[in-house]
């Protein structure tokens, strides 16, 4: 498993909980991606991150579709959740683990994404970053210090 993120890696943005719409929706995050761009990265987004309910969601199948695509996309170097929530505990059932195994990926977000963290330790043995998210590089007060605060999470 590659240990730092590199420039030119690519992060793909996931939403196992609340969508993007939580947060702003997408225009209103583009600065989130300009500002990991200007770190060097690569940023994608899964097909579902858009997708909406009554409680800001999408459903299961979608949400399961998304980290799956991430980790199994070997251009995808780690995977960064859009915000917390409350649902993610969700998709622990309908995971296939042995995707996650055969593709270790750096995987951050925090809050109500702690079920996806001690599931992926627990049925992988990877280790993952609690925090930030995608939504965090929106606000000024985060600094891209964020990502160098422990020198195995990126090299920049």
């Amino acid at each position: 498993m590659q240990l730092k993120l590199k420039k030119g890696d690519e992060i793909r943005i996931i939403s196992p909980s609340s969508s993007m719409e939580r947060v702003g929706g997408f225009e209103e995050n583009l600065i989130a991606k300009q500002r990991l761009e200007n770190l060097g990265f690569k940023v994608t987004f899964g097909k579902h991150i858009l997708e909406n309910d009554e409680f800001y969601s999408s459903s299961i199948a979608s949400r399961v579709s998304d980290f799956h695509d991430a980790f199994s996309d070997k251009n995808v170097k780690a995977i960064m959740t859009t915000i917390g929530g409350f649902n993610s505990n969700e998709l622990l059932t309908h995971i296939d683990w042995d995707i996650v195994r055969s593709n270790p990926k750096m995987f951050f977000g925090y809050s109500d994404t702690t079920s996806l963290h001690n599931a992926i330790r627990a049925m992988t043995h990877q280790i993952t970053y609690y925090g930030p998210c995608y939504s965090s590089f929106k606000m000024d007060a985060v600094s891209y210090t964020h990502l160098r605060a422990h020198e195995t999470c990126a090299e920049l």
